[in-house]
């Protein structure tokens, strides 16, 4: 339970324990302090040099010294307040309308700022209080105090405010409140001295980088500016320390003078200087000769018993930060947290939009239980929907079913015997050497069409007796003319009727035996076997993948054309020598002399080794049948006639296996 009070306590914006830190040049101040009752007792303090490689106008080189810094005075997690300083915020003097209310000073100064700012509202941080203030960044007040309301106004950029963001991020704290130096120099002062209520006195706080004037007549602000001039804290340069402390004594009589020559009547009573350069004792000596007005360095020690430490004027800032940030002399500005513009509530419109707002809740309550419920039955209707798929799936695959039996039905019941017809028809045809089919189909009215290539129209022609003997009527087609790679130019389109009940004899024909190195059939198991298992078919190197282009039937036969694997039909080839001689015996090579078959061969593996392994094998010998066919014939040519026959085939099959 202490523990949870601990959290919300840090993570209050009034935390009981807090830091004030300060950045002025090269040097870090912090001061640690806390809250009893309304007033603030300060705990701890700590000067820190930035380091040498530092970026003072790097937030996470600041922020990672911060941090470091807050680590060796033993604070973990402490939240901590910061100051922008005067030359980083725009003070601008504003005269509101007599009666303006407290809840609309926000609004009108929004409003009003709109056209005093030298960049966009939406660009800066906008914060105010009331109270009158000479503007020395060059608007002035009027001589005499209006009727209207007097506001300060004070604006910093974005980016500054995201600047000191990321210093505390990169600390690691959480940053509290951005607060105006200026006003923190006038908590300090107010709560280390004690002046008469009209009594003005002249704050100037030394800096590395820049000098702060302010006026102060009795406890309220009454001007305020900042002066750029450097100073050195330690310089070696007596000549140089001296040109600045004149510099700054320069802008330190000019403002007072801009001042004055509004205020007619103000007189400095007294000077305060403070700061940690160094320079504050010889440039309060300046000052008090210039303006003719006792001057003393500023020191916090007794008033807020700090303590025996080493120049208590440089943390005048930090400790009026630490001062001002609750109680009632709580500090006017912060950037961090400024103050809003009201927000107008039209409660008749808010109850009738909270109305509204419950009927549009218990609408959307029915419509998200109606979609549940709807859901619930989606997913019934799903559940159908997929098992009525699965249902018209296997209906699809019965009616498949049933359209195979009844056609298997109709073809029993055709009284056609087709395999009977199939093989009578077979051994009506001529053999593969001389023709073959190269397509077949059958129809529901009892016919079968099939195209025929021969390499003689006379071959046609006799088929077409053939069947006319056999008792078959069939319907010709018109007899083409073609060149055909493999030497069937001749083809005609045949479709054969089979009549019901027709009686055959297939006894009374024999088909035209399969050529010795025929391997059709082998091919066609092997094509059917990979079918049936879905194995991947086998390489081209395997000899039982020589499958070549059309399939045909011929002469009882399952062959394919020549040229395109091993031939249809063996037969003789020429003697050796030149010329023609004494036939080779059937499925050997012809005897050649051994120029001639030296010559062949290079010829041969010329065109057709592809692969470059010095054999002909696989698809490679397709091509050497038709290599031999067109340039070599004369040497395989037994009988003379111009063309390979079947018995001459043998020949060129047993030559290409040499090659091979």
């Amino acid at each position: 339970m202490a523990s949870l009070l601990n959290s919300l306590r840090k993570m209050s914006p009034h935390p009981r324990r807090f830091a004030a830190v300060d950045f002025d040049g090269g040097q870090l101040r912090v001061v640690y302090a806390e809250r009893v009752g309304n007033r603030t007792r300060i705990l701890k303090l700590a000067a820190v040099a930035v380091p040498e490689g530092f970026d003072v106008a790097d937030p996470k080189d600041m922020g990672r010294l911060l941090g470091a810094t807050l680590k060796d005075m033993r604070l973990r997690n402490v939240g901590v307040l910061m100051n922008v300083t005067r030359a980083e915020a725009v003070l601008k003097p504003v005269t509101l309308p007599p009666g303006t209310s407290k809840g609309d000073l926000a609004s009108m100064v929004q409003f009003q700022m709109e056209k005093e700012l030298p960049f966009r509202p939406e660009e800066a941080v906008i914060d105010f209080t009331v109270e009158r203030h000479y503007d020395a960044d060059g608007q002035q007040v009027q001589e005499t105090p209006s009727a209207g309301l007097d506001v300060l106004v004070g604006a910093v950029r974005l980016p500054v405010v995201d600047h000191y963001r990321q210093i505390a991020e990169a600390a690691g704290v959480r940053l509290l409140r951005l607060g105006l130096r200026s006003y923190a120099n006038v908590r300090c002062v107010c709560a280390c001295t004690r002046r008469q209520l009209a009594e003005s006195l002249l704050v100037v706080h030394f800096g590395a980088d820049e000098t702060e004037i302010d006026v102060l007549v009795g406890s309220s602000l009454s001007f305020s500016r900042s002066a750029a001039v450097k100073i050195r804290p330690g310089s070696s340069d007596p000549h140089g320390l001296a040109e600045s402390v004149r510099s700054v004594a320069m802008e330190v009589v000019r403002s007072v003078q801009s001042y004055q020559a509004v205020e007619r009547s103000f007189k400095i009573d007294a000077i305060l200087v403070a700061g940690g350069t160094g320079v504050e004792a010889i440039a309060g000596e300046e000052l008090s000769t210039r303006l003719g007005a006792p001057c003393e360095l500023f020191n916090p020690t007794a008033a807020l018993g700090l303590g025996d430490i080493e120049n208590p004027s440089a943390f005048i800032s930090a400790l009026g930060l630490a001062i001002g940030h609750s109680g009632a002399d709580q500090l006017p500005f912060d950037f961090l947290n400024p103050k809003r513009p009201r927000v107008e509530r039209n409660w008749p419109k808010i109850a009738a939009t909270s109305t509204a707002a419950g009927v549009l809740l218990l609408l959307t309550a029915g419509v998200t239980a109606g979609a549940i419920h709807l859901g619930g039955k989606a997913a019934d209707v799903d559940k159908v929907q997929t098992e009525l798929k699965e249902q018209q799936t296997k209906k699809r695959k019965l009616l498949r079913l049933k359209k195979r039996v009844e056609s298997i039905a109709k073809w029993q019941d055709d009284r056609r015997d087709w395999l009977a017809h199939w093989a009578y028809l077979s051994a009506l045809f001529p053999s593969c050497a001389d023709a073959y089919i190269s397509s077949l189909k059958t129809s529901s009215d009892g016919s079968v069409s099939f195209t025929i290539k021969a390499r003689e129209s006379k071959i046609i022609t006799d088929i077409g007796k053939r069947l006319t003997e056999a008792g078959y009527k069939f319907q010709p087609g018109r007899l083409a003319s073609a060149k055909d790679p493999f030497g069937y130019p001749y083809s005609a389109d045949v479709r054969v009727f089979v009549e019901t009940d027709m009686a055959i004899e297939l006894n009374s024909v024999k088909p035209i035996p399969r050529p010795q190195d025929d391997d059709s059939a082998n091919q066609l198991m092997t094509m059917a076997r990979r079918s049936a298992s879905s194995e991947t078919p086998a390489s081209p190197s395997s000899p039982r993948a020589k499958v070549g282009p059309a399939v045909g039937y011929a002469g009882g036969q399952v062959v394919r054309p020549p040229g395109t694997g091993p031939p249809a039909g063996a037969g003789k080839g020429p003697s050796a020598g030149a010329g023609k001689g004494a036939a080779a015996p059937s499925g050997q090579a012809p005897a050649l002399d051994a120029a001639t078959h030296a010559k062949i061969r290079e010829h041969i593996l010329k065109k057709c080794d592809r692969n470059g392994d010095k054999k002909v094998n696989g698809r490679e010998m397709q091509r050497g049948y038709y290599y031999i066919r067109k340039y070599h014939l004369k040497y395989f040519d037994t009988n003379g006639n111009g063309r390979l026959d079947r018995s001459e085939y043998g020949g060129v099959s047993a030559f290409l296996r040499e090659l091979g």
